[in-house]
């Protein structure tokens, strides 16, 4: 009993650090201030920085990635959370997007 315990282990340990290696590629896409929300709508800077630092490193194409997204699996997971929320809103896009959408 003990000796499989001590395997499953060993195999959990080995594939963590096998993980490691496999990273989604970074959220850091081209930035045109012409189509970014902040520069179209123009709020009041207190509100801008708010949007800024609460959303946009979700809803946007400039990411600020915390530390611990360089391990596997969290990378995954904030990758796709990003992808998810690009998808309802991408801010760095807002310019490009059509009426209904930006009423939406």
């Amino acid at each position: 009993m003990k000796r499989g315990v001590k395997f499953v282990g060993i195999g959990l340990a080995a594939g963590l650090l096998v993980i490691q290696f496999f990273h989604p590629e970074k959220n850091t896409g081209p930035l045109d201030p012409a189509e970014d929300l902040l520069m179209i709508a123009s709020p009041p800077e207190h509100l801008a920085e708010l949007i800024k630092n609460s959303c946009y490193d979700c809803h946007s194409n400039q990411t600020v990635y915390p530390w611990y997204s360089n391990i596997s699996p969290v990378s995954w997971y904030l990758q796709k959370h990003i992808k998810e929320g690009k998808e309802d809103l991408n801010a760095s896009e807002y310019g490009s997007m059509d009426k209904a959408d930006k009423i939406k």
